[in-house]
Formats: C-alpha cells, structure tokens, sequence
C-alpha cells in the first residue's frame, strides 16, 4: 500500500522481468502496479510485449488480439504527449491481428 506511483512502477517493471506469462498471479500484479501508478502508456506497452508472446512463443493470435485491444483501452486513457502516436500504432496492429485471425 505504497503512497507513492514509482514504486507501483518499480515493482511492475521488476515483475515483467519474471516468468509472468506462465504465472497468471505474477501478470495479474503488474497490471494492477501499472493501474494504480496510473502509468497507462507503461500498460498499454505491457499488452503490446503480452500480445508479442502470444504471438512469437504460442501462435495464439487471439489472445495476442485481445490483448492488443485491452493496450487500446489503456492507451486512450493516457494523458502522455505520445498518445496519439501509440494509439495509431496499436491500432493499426490490431487492424492486422483482426484481418489475419
């Protein structure tokens, strides 16, 4: 119950570099460090590296799909000056993912 959002980040940024994708404790915790630092350029990003999993280890484009569509949901609530610039390339990822799948 830390008061202050770096260490929410520092602690989302660690966990990524566990075995979080066959963890689904350790995925649930970074996505809750990033929700309360409200670093949501830092989360959209993660669902960017969770859809790349997907898609180079497992070959499931559907969850890599979905994940690239919760990336959208985070990027939009973004106050960042790279907003636009991340929003346009995830969604154009996830146009791609939609007509391949």
């Amino acid at each position: 119950m830390a008061k202050n959002r770096d260490i929410y980040i520092l602690a989302a940024n660690y966990l990524q570099n566990t075995d979080w994708h066959n963890d689904p404790e350790l995925m649930k915790s970074i996505i809750s460090f990033y929700s309360r630092a409200k670093a949501f350029d830092q989360l959209a990003n993660f669902y960017d590296s969770v859809s790349a999993v997907e898609v180079d280890d497992y070959r499931d484009y559907e969850k890599a799909l979905g994940a690239l569509q919760d990336g959208l949901k985070y990027v939009a609530k973004s106050t960042s000056q790279t907003k636009d610039m991340m929003y346009r390339q995830l969604s154009q990822k996830t146009q791609y993912m939609e007509k391949f799948v």
